[in-house]
């Protein structure tokens, strides 16, 4: 059986951007394989004029825990679409894009756009099956 990964994370959206993150900071010598149909922030990035709920304080903390995570110098200080301590989704977006873009060049994790249309265990191993 050929085992072409050591880690096998589905979606990019916020979940699968973080989880790629953590695993790669915390298993720097494992391979990750990462699918996603778009690699476009899941669907949140359908609705870019929607405020976030969460304070822009903690959202800047957030992405910039992020961006540590990746060992990329880049802090993310203020965001054009602030109203009321709160910014819009699309600015929330345009940071995980720029996560996804450095997270899809690194040499440990490989990335493909490709759909998962069936998922098995079979023994101690789970088999993916996918199609664009």
């Amino acid at each position: 059986m050929k085992v072409l990964g050591d880690i096998l994370i589905i979606g990019a959206g916020p979940a699968g951007i973080i989880s790629v993150c953590v695993h790669h900071k915390k298993y720097p010598n494992k391979k990750i394989i990462w699918i996603d149909k778009e690699f476009n922030v899941g669907n949140l990035s359908s609705y870019p004029h929607v405020y976030a709920n969460t304070s822009y304080k903690k959202m800047i903390q957030f992405i910039n825990i992020m961006y540590e995570l990746i060992d990329n110098t880049y802090k993310m200080e203020t965001c054009n679409e602030l109203d009321h301590n709160y910014f819009k989704l699309g600015c929330l977006c345009n940071e995980f894009k720029k996560i996804t873009r450095i997270v899809r060049g690194f040499p440990m994790i490989t990335s493909a756009k490709d759909r998962i249309t069936d998922i098995r265990k079979e023994q101690n191993s789970w088999h993916c099956i996918g199609g664009n």
